[in-house]
């Protein structure tokens, strides 16, 4: 499409896929590109990754997303201040950051998204967020095999950094009240 404004008319904005949130944030989006949102060239860049890396490669790949996943889960459910959603099926990990302290369910959820927006300004990494029963959580999607587990337990340190500091900022501002 030429003019990206007649796209509007058919935009739908899904939590999991192209929250509103995210176009209110400025976060760069390629879901709303096209009416096909991510799906146009899906077949084009199986058939190219299976013609240049072989079967071989890249189930091995895939295998280490598994392998990661799995890791990353046992990380999240060793920190105290990680509350993961469910166990990985495959490489997607939906959990948020829950401060041991009396916070109500919208705290958490601010904090959480919050924590998003920091890191993302920062220039760090980007997080992808999503609601569950109106929750709102962080989510990892492991894609690339070259991620390593310290790259993770960096992006996790990070997420504790800002959860408690964003924790302290809130609980101050409710002193302040």
């Amino acid at each position: 499409v030429s003019d990206h404004s007649h796209l509007e008319h058919v935009t739908h904005h899904a939590e999991y896929l192209n929250p509103l949130s995210a176009k209110l944030e400025g976060t760069p989006n390629l879901v709303n590109k096209s009416i096909q949102t991510t799906k146009r060239f899906d077949a084009l860049k199986m058939w190219l990754t299976l013609r240049v890396m072989g079967q071989q490669a890249l189930g091995e790949s895939f295998d280490v997303l598994l392998q990661r996943a799995t890791e990353t889960h046992q990380m999240m459910e060793n920190n105290p201040n990680i509350e993961v959603l469910h166990k990985p099926e495959l490489s997607t990990l939906v959990f948020r950051f829950v401060p041991r302290l009396s916070m109500s369910h919208e705290q958490i959820d601010a904090i959480n998204a919050d924590i998003r927006k920091a890191i993302f300004r920062d220039g760090s990494a980007v997080i992808a967020g999503t609601k569950v029963h109106q929750r709102q959580y962080l989510k990892f999607t492991l894609l690339n095999p070259m991620t390593t587990t310290e790259d993770i337990a960096d992006v996790l340190g990070l997420i504790t950094h800002y959860g408690k500091e964003l924790t302290a900022a809130a609980l101050s501002a409710a002193k302040n009240r």
